[in-house]
């Protein structure tokens, strides 16, 4: 089987840059600690570069390609491999797996919001985790301790998200004009938050985020006693003079678990519908 003879160049409209790097290929399946059993997605496969060596460590590899040219020339490369699946089509419209499945992708990085909000808006769905290459910058937004987007919040409540470390341009060709990143995304087995509770716990947040500058102590009193509020800062370790914006992931998980411990639901925030959409695209 060989990739050579397709000289297909990217896309550059969704920064598509296709891995060349053998070295990193090989780092990138031995991080992502893929076993015999697992379902894998390569999302964006191009041409077939993390496709192939997947295929001989997964049970069942799914290669996820929107362009007709590169998803026809892949299914041409795969179509004696019985244990993966090629399925042209933009992978934001594509149902995720009824199962549990870990991806492993050199992701189009115009797209990398809009991939990263597929896998991680809904917790309770079946993303296992997996490796992903991305542009270092948002590589560094998204793994920050300190957060105020309640939606990365969200994806650092319930998964670990870790740069594993940097990568060259040189990687890729063309290359692209960003230093990229290897991130590690890890399934947390008991996250302060549970998965179920996620629309809940993204109003909670967008509730008091959507001041960001507020102090904690007067933020905090919008929906909780005085009393409520001394108890939380003391035990969450939260400065109150600080703004919410510099409250940690898990000093938020300790809040919205105290709102639900001693506030009645119906005085709990609730999502405007503009947002549901965004955070759950699938109700």
């Amino acid at each position: 089987m060989t990739i050579k003879k397709y000289t297909r160049k990217p896309i550059r409209f969704t920064g598509q840059h296709f891995l060349c790097d053998h070295s990193l290929i090989n780092q990138l399946i031995e991080a992502a600690e893929i076993k015999n059993r697992d379902l894998v997605l390569d999302i964006g496969a191009g041409k077939g570069a993390l496709t192939l060596p997947l295929s001989g460590k997964a049970a069942r590899v799914l290669a996820i390609e929107q362009d007709a040219r590169l998803a026809c020339m892949l299914k041409e490369l795969f179509s004696k491999k019985e244990n993966v699946t090629i399925l042209e089509g933009d992978f934001r419209k594509v149902p995720v797996p009824d199962e549990p499945f870990k991806v492993v992708s050199n992701i189009p990085y115009a797209i990398t919001t809009d991939i990263f909000g597929r896998l991680m808006d809904s917790p309770s769905e079946t993303f296992d985790g997996g490796v992903i290459l991305m542009e270092l910058g948002a590589a560094r937004r998204f793994t920050k301790p300190v957060q105020s987007n309640p939606r990365i919040i969200g994806w650092n409540t319930w998964f670990d998200l870790s740069i594993v470390r940097s990568v060259c341009r040189k990687s890729f060709s063309p290359p692209p004009k960003v230093v990229s990143a290897m991130v590690k995304i890890d399934r947390r087995p008991n996250p302060a938050v549970h998965p179920d509770e996620a629309c809940g716990y993204i109003a909670f947040l967008h509730f008091f985020l959507s001041l960001p500058q507020q102090r904690a102590s007067p933020a905090l009193r919008n929906l909780f006693t005085r009393n409520q509020v001394k108890r939380i800062l003391t035990d969450a370790g939260i400065h109150p003079q600080k703004p919410v914006k510099a409250m940690t992931t898990s000093q938020w998980a300790h809040c919205f678990n105290i709102m639900k411990k001693l506030l009645p639901p119906e005085v709990h925030p609730t999502l405007p519908g503009k947002y549901r959409k965004l955070f759950f695209p699938a109700e």
